[in-house]
């Protein structure tokens, strides 16, 4: 728990050195987001981050909606694939690990739902960040990345 909350908390203070500024949402959705954050990698209620924003269910999907463009839980969904995205490309945690930390049931999960998304292979979004000699599978061993170019 200690190292998801120190890898959320490096990854909000990377999101602002780039000088970006970052949209403004309202008390009650900054208070879900935050908890959000610090909850990725547990299995989060809409009920329960009802309760965080002090109102009902239908009431803070429309906060989302209206704020975000988005529903409560795609937002949800949505941050543990680029938190999931970050920790893959500049990380050297296995596949299995940083599933753990970003609340997928396991790497097998995360692989699918990584290739869903973005149409590639995570053993290539590693590569393509650098990690070119060594790709970690799911249990944490380290293989030898040949590459069939050389």
């Amino acid at each position: 728990r200690a190292q998801a909350i120190l890898w959320r908390l490096l990854w909000r203070l990377a999101q602002t050195e780039d000088g970006e500024k970052k949209p403004e949402f309202s008390v009650r959705l900054r208070a879900v987001m935050n908890e959000i954050e610090m909850a990725l990698e547990t299995p989060l209620r809409i009920s329960f981050l009802a309760k965080v924003a002090g109102c009902s269910v239908s009431h803070l999907n429309r906060l989302f909606i209206a704020e975000t463009g988005m529903s409560s839980m795609a937002w949800v969904r949505n941050r543990r694939i680029q938190t999931s995205l970050t920790l893959l490309q500049e990380t050297r945690l296995s596949v299995q690990r940083i599933a753990g930390l970003t609340g997928f049931f396991d790497a097998a999960h995360l692989r699918r739902t990584i290739f869903a998304g973005t149409g590639r292979r995570i053993a290539d979004l590693r590569v393509d960040a650098g990690f070119d000699a060594e790709i970690s599978d799911r249990d944490g061993a380290t293989f030898l990345h040949i590459d069939p170019d050389q």
